[in-house]
């Protein structure tokens, strides 16, 4: 298995490692290069299973199994126009692109090929387990929110030196916090129609949006959304309003809760488990189920969380 990596930022050597993981567990003889910039220190870890590292797009010549594009959001289209035909399967890390109005024209992309865009929760125990649950009640709302600090997001990392602070390099709450709507679109489908803020509030000195706030109007029930890069304590939650009862699922704990029976489940898990269980996901993909996953369907979440019109 050969596999390129576009970016190996903390997002990027998180990929790495876990497909390391995979490749070892399976026993699969593998080769890992990358074309990346110099802005992160690689680990020695990583670094004593890199093969090769390319300066730039021009210089590879390979073709490869895999393509991992974890790169800064603002650079995903360029990189997918430049290396999309040197692999079979390419994984985006998520949003797909830093606008949802480019055209899909220049990337000549390819019917015969799996594109896969990140979206981790989905793979998450808790969401795993709505996906059943769920088809058997009357859901009236529904409310999620992620809130935290993004000061803290990378640590030995200035905040104001990510793309996250910055509106120009893709940054902003409302796209970097994309999972929200991926996850519910996972759940209970696209909306008819949604209604959204999004503004620059807090003393961080970023110039990207801090707090984003939707309503999703669907034929049945109303989905609200609320994110922002500045709770100083961290939370990630989806209540579900049934007809005889309320769900409180907690991503941080890992807990799922009936407020009215009093029920508690238990889904704890660590990031890297269910992001391996993406990869996993990914490396097996096949093309009737890319749909669900794919750039087309990415850049519809991406329009609902820019607040574009469907």
């Amino acid at each position: 298995m050969r596999a390129l990596f576009a970016g190996l930022g903390s997002i990027g050597q998180r990929h790495f490692r876990n497909f390391l993981d995979i490749m070892q567990e399976q026993g699969e003889s593998f080769q890992i290069d990358a074309v990346r910039g110099t802005r992160h220190i690689l680990s020695d870890d990583i670094q004593s299973y890199l093969n090769r590292q390319y300066p730039s797009w021009e210089a590879i010549s390979d073709e490869y199994d895999l393509l991992f594009i974890t790169n800064p959001t603002i650079l995903h289209y360029e990189t997918l126009r430049h290396l999309g035909s040197k692999a079979e399967r390419i994984f985006i890390e998520k949003p797909v692109f830093h606008d949802s109005a480019l055209s899909l024209e220049p990337l000549g992309l390819d019917a015969e090929k799996i594109y896969y865009v990140a979206c981790p929760l989905r793979h998450t125990r808790i969401i795993q387990f709505l996906r059943k649950y769920l088809d058997n009640q009357n859901v009236y709302s529904v409310r999620a929110m992620c809130s935290s600090y993004l000061p803290d997001w990378r640590p030995g990392q200035d905040y104001r030196h990510s793309y996250s602070a910055h509106r120009a390099e893709g940054g902003g709450v409302s796209i970097d916090l994309i999972h929200e709507w991926d996850y519910l679109v996972y759940l209970f489908g696209f909306p008819v129609r949604t209604k959204s803020y999004a503004a620059k509030v807090s003393a961080l000195d970023i110039d990207s949006n801090d707090v984003a706030v939707y309503i999703g109007q669907y034929d049945d029930k109303l989905v609200s959304v609320y994110l922002d890069y500045f709770g100083r304590k961290v939370r990630r939650e989806l209540e579900i309003f049934l007809e005889d009862d309320v769900l409180l699922a907690d991503f941080i704990t890992g807990t799922i809760r009936w407020l009215k029976s009093e029920r508690i489940m238990n889904f704890s898990e660590d990031r890297d488990a269910y992001q391996k269980e993406e990869l996993r996901y990914f490396l097996q993909l096949e093309q009737k189920d890319a749909v669900n996953c794919g750039i087309q369907h990415a850049l519809q979440v991406l329009r609902i969380a820019e607040g574009r019109k469907m």
